[in-house]
This record gives structure tokens, sequence and C-alpha cells, in this order.
């Protein structure tokens, strides 16, 4: 009898130890996102896409600069028309850079881990134009500490600050995408919707951006000269050559380019607003 307890207990004790929650743990989602299989190369495209899409949203500041005018038959903007800005002036665009810079700072660290240096190159040059932006408009703005999960309010670093680091960071993107070897599965053109993994125009775009922080700075660096040198050493931007990011637009609803979706004609063919026109200039 005591024999019999025995090997009841021993089966007890082996059918407990293999019978885990997870066993009967049937109704897991294999196709569940999570932040283990999201990758670098499923981001990137959307994230490039808008970058692109950034170029919507400055209606206000095209009039100011003589671009663009406004159309007669609507009430102006108040805080447009008198210059007196108020903090939600012009919101979405922090917002929306944000958002976008969030999902280039998520690629750069994935592919940073992942040893995709091509990717973690591009994340940085779009990084470094998002930046540029947003200094542009807003002066002091969240950077160093901007993405770090554990400080919810990060810090405003000093534009030119930023400027000089984005220097930097565009000089570590150069040098990526000059010695880096783009791998065939990297060879495709619905990640690289910019230049369809081209490393020489990625190069080319962010020497240029590299010159225009300096046009940005004419009036307030009087010696440029070392970084003009490391410009002059990489092709600029040339005609035919500008940063487009076409994940595929066709004329259909929530597929066209969201520039002409804005200021050109919807899908039915009506104008998409009456407010703004172009200037002849």
């Amino acid at each position: 009898m005591r024999e019999y307890k025995i090997i009841i207990s021993a089966l007890l004790l082996v059918f407990t130890a293999g019978c885990k929650k997870s066993y009967f743990d049937i109704n897991r989602n294999p196709n569940t996102v999570t932040e283990s299989n999201v990758t670098a190369e499923l981001i990137l495209p959307n994230a490039l896409s808008g970058v692109g899409a950034q170029a919507t949203g400055y209606g206000p500041i095209a009039n100011w600069v003589g671009y663009w005018s406004p159309s007669g038959s609507f009430a102006p903007n108040t805080e447009e028309s008198t210059y007196n800005i108020t903090n939600s002036f012009l919101e979405g665009r922090w917002t929306s850079m944000y958002n976008v810079l969030f999902d280039l700072n998520s690629v750069e660290v994935k592919a940073t881990a992942a040893n995709q240096p091509f990717y973690r190159a591009v994340a940085m040059i779009m990084k470094a134009h998002l930046f540029q932006n947003l200094v542009d408009l807003y002066g002091d703005v969240p950077y160093s500490e901007a993405f770090n999960p554990a400080i919810p309010t990060p810090k405003y670093d000093n534009a030119q600050q930023i400027y000089s680091d984005l220097q930097i960071r565009l000089d570590t993107a150069i040098n990526i995408m000059k010695t880096t070897t783009v791998g065939s599965k990297s060879n495709i053109p619905t990640i690289d919707i910019v230049y369809k993994v081209s490393t020489e125009k990625w190069v080319k775009l962010a020497n240029t951006l590299k010159l225009r922080l300096l046009i940005r700075q004419s009036q307030i660096n009087p010696n440029p000269t070392a970084e003009l040198a490391k410009i002059q050493a990489n092709p600029l931007i040339q005609s035919g050559e500008g940063a487009e990011a076409n994940p595929g637009y066709v004329n259909d609803n929530g597929k066209q380019n969201p520039f002409y979706a804005s200021y050109g004609f919807q899908v039915n063919g009506n104008a998409a607003n009456d407010y703004y026109r172009a200037t002849v200039t």
C-alpha cells in the first residue's frame, strides 16, 4: 500500500510539473504586435511617408513670406494677420513632427541593435531634417531627452546646440552610408520609398542638409570654414534628385499625395481648398 501511494505521488508530481499555465493557453494570437516583432524595416516606410507629409500645414508661414496668398472671400486668421501668436498657433505641426520623430528614433534604435546600418543612417538623416524644421519654427525644443520614456517632461535644449549636434549626426550618417553594403533583403523598394536604397543619393541629401544648416546661421556663424570643408568633400543634391517620399500614391480616396490632396484636387476633381493659392513668385 505504501509503494502504491509513492507511485501515485510521483505521477502527480510529474503531471503537475509538466502542466504549466501556458500549456492550456490556446487563445494566444501569433499575429499580435509586440515590441520584439516590430522591426526597423517595418516602421521605416511609414516614417518616411510621414516625413513627406510634413510638407502640408504651413499655410500661414507661406502667406507671411509671400509664396502663397489667402483668398479674399474668407475671413482672415486673426493670429496670422496680426502676428499675435498664442500657444495654440500651429500646434499641429509640433505634434505631427514629434510623432514622426518618435518612429524615426525607434528605427534608429532597432536598426542599431539589429546591425542594420543603412536603416540607421536613413533614420538619422530624416531626424536631422525634422529637428531642423522644429528649431526653425519654435527655437528651443526637446531634443536630448525627447524619446526617453523615463522622462515624461523632457527639457528644452538650446536651439544653437541642437543645430551643432545635427551637423555631427549628419557626418555620422554620411560615413555610415559611404561604408555600408546594403544586403539583398534591404534592396526592397517598398522599404526605402525615397531613394530606393541608393546610398549615394542619401549622402547627397545629408550633405545638402548640412549646407542648409549653415545657410540658416549665416548671420551668426562667422567662421564656418571647417564645416564647409566637410561639405565640399561630398556631392550635393542636383536637379532631379530631390527627396520625394512616394509609397505608391494614386488618385483614390485615402491614397492621394498628401500635398496634392490638401492644396490640389480631390479624387472627384473638385478643388481641395478655396483659401490658399500660389502667388506669381
